[in-house]
């Protein structure tokens, strides 16, 4: 399996700042591989965060994981416990406040 993950951190105007990312696998070894092996599909993810910055201790942002809410096939072996898939869309939101250290 090949996977490739890029991404960008830029910072706009008015403290806020954007970080998109997007990664593509071609898709994971199909069983133990020992015969004529297969592969699963290939998946692509999006994912963005949004933040802004409110004087020197306090931020707020936003992300958002698996943008397309693409479902793929991680696994189907016995390894670590049966059959997995991917994530759904994950949204979050985030305050924080930094103390004086």
């Amino acid at each position: 399996m090949q996977h490739v993950h890029t991404g960008l951190d830029v910072s706009l105007p008015l403290q806020i700042w954007i970080s998109p990312s997007i990664s593509f696998g071609s898709g994971f070894l199909n069983g133990n591989g020992t015969v004529q092996p297969t592969h699963l599909g290939s998946h692509t993810e999006e994912n963005i965060s949004i933040g802004k910055f409110f004087g020197e201790k306090w931020s707020l942002a936003a992300t958002a994981l698996n943008l397309s809410n693409s479902r793929y096939l991680e696994d189907k072996s016995n390894t670590f416990g049966g059959t997995h898939f991917n994530y759904p869309r994950q949204l979050s939101v985030q305050l924080k406040y930094r103390f004086h250290y």
